[in-house]
This record gives structure tokens, C-alpha cells and sequence, in this order.
């Protein structure tokens, strides 16, 4: 449809740049990787057996955006 369009595989020159992250990238990664940890330490504590998997996912995820 667009002959004068070449596409290029420009994927290792994107990679590198990926790897390189910013200090405010780095500290909302960190605070991802804090949520979680809170949640999943949470969800361990205060599962019980017999609990489904939806109320599982549910608790985990209030407790992660709480």
C-alpha cells in the first residue's frame, strides 16, 4: 500500500536505551516493587483456608491501592 515506506527492525538500538533509567523511573519502580511486597506479605497474613481465588485477588488488590 505505501511503497516508498521501508520498515526496520530497530530493536537493538531501542533495547540499550531501555536499560537506562532515570532517578524517578528508579524510585516509582522501587515503589511498585514496596507495594507489592506490602501486599503480598498482607495477602499471607490474613488468607484463611477455604478462601477463593477472587477473594484473594480482590484483598490483594485493595490492599495494594490502599
Amino acid at each position: 500500500k505505501y511503497p516508498q515506506v521501508i520498515i526496520k527492525n530497530v530493536s537493538s538500538n531501542i533495547t540499550p536505551l531501555r536499560m537506562i533509567k532515570s532517578k524517578s523511573e528508579i524510585a516509582e519502580m522501587q515503589r511498585a516493587i514496596d507495594i507489592t511486597i506490602d501486599g503480598v506479605e498482607s495477602l499471607m497474613k490474613n488468607s484463611k483456608a477455604g478462601m477463593k481465588e477472587y477473594e484473594l485477588e480482590a484483598y490483594f488488590d485493595f490492599v495494594c491501592k490502599t
